[in-house]
């Protein structure tokens, strides 16, 4: 059943909305991150001749379409889904290099 945000607050721990700004001051350097590894795909993989991993095989937005939950709980899941895809898009790229980058080499 959906939640009004203001009884949703009302119910909340004091603890959670107290940490929700400094939980979410990490989306600036998520976003630097994000910008920092397309970047770098951009430029060094063509020059290695390194396949781009794809943002799309790495982050899953659906649960803020759940029509149960309040704006701050849709906040949440956007929050949660960017920055899970980013870690996960930023790994996957690093694991694309290396395998890559230590396969045996032939001329």
């Amino acid at each position: 059943m959906k939640q009004s945000i203001p009884a949703y607050l009302r119910g909340a721990n004091v603890w959670s909305v107290l940490t929700a700004p400094v939980i979410y001051s990490l989306i600036l350097p998520l976003v630097l991150l994000d910008l920092w590894v397309t970047i770098y795909q951009l430029i060094c993989f063509p020059i290695y001749g390194i396949a781009r991993v794809h943002r799309r095989s790495y982050w899953f937005q659906d649960r803020h379409a759940l029509g149960y939950l309040n704006g701050i709980e849709k906040t949440n899941c956007i929050f949660r889904g960017y920055s899970c895809g980013v870690r996960q898009g930023g790994f996957g790229a690093r694991r694309h290099f290396r395998q890559t980058m230590s396969a045996p080499r032939t001329r």
